[in-house]
């Protein structure tokens, strides 16, 4: 399982290029049982990217376990609740169905990286900015220009203003 721990005293484009450079797990060798048993694992943010390194998905693992809500987003029922990544790529890729966005998933190599906070104590709103600061670091975006499940606008900052952003992170 691919993990990149957080440093505090690290600069944010530092910790971007990590989570560039990471090769990430491939999702057909993802396993709940790894996930779950992983004991640095309790909570973070989580990755999805191509096999290319394109970022699909940011998202969070807070009140939730990994294995609890990076489970959900496979979720094939087109009926049902979660399964938010497949239904991204389904949007994007203007696919006929959940299971075609699995598919597409397989197809492109996708793969997950968890950025952990090992035995630092994190609360939930770092957690939360963390998550929304690399969805635009990473310039996770949807067709409608929309930042995942948001509904913010993409924001382009300059290096130093995104920066400062950063900065103020981890100092409340």
């Amino acid at each position: 399982m691919t993990t990149i721990e957080y440093d505090s005293n690290e600069n944010f484009r530092d910790l971007l290029e990590r989570i560039k450079s990471a090769d990430g797990t491939p999702i057909e060798k993802l396993l709940v049982l790894d996930l779950a048993t992983c004991s640095e694992c309790v909570n973070g943010v989580y990755i999805f990217t191509s096999n290319e390194k394109t970022p699909l998905y940011v998202g969070k693992a807070q009140s939730q376990s990994f294995a609890q809500r990076i489970g959900i987003h496979f979720d094939t029922r087109t009926d049902g609740a979660m399964g938010t990544i497949l239904k991204r790529v389904k949007l994007i890729e203007k696919l006929s169905s959940p299971v075609a966005g699995l598919q597409f998933l397989k197809e492109k190599g996708a793969r997950l990286t968890l950025l952990i906070f090992g035995d630092q104590p994190i609360a939930n709103a770092v957690i939360s900015k963390l998550e929304r600061y690399l969805i635009r670091g990473l310039d996770v975006v949807a067709p409608n220009g929309y930042n995942t499940v948001y509904g913010v606008k993409n924001l382009v900052l300059s290096t130093d203003d995104f920066n400062a952003k950063c900065k103020v992170l981890f100092e409340a």
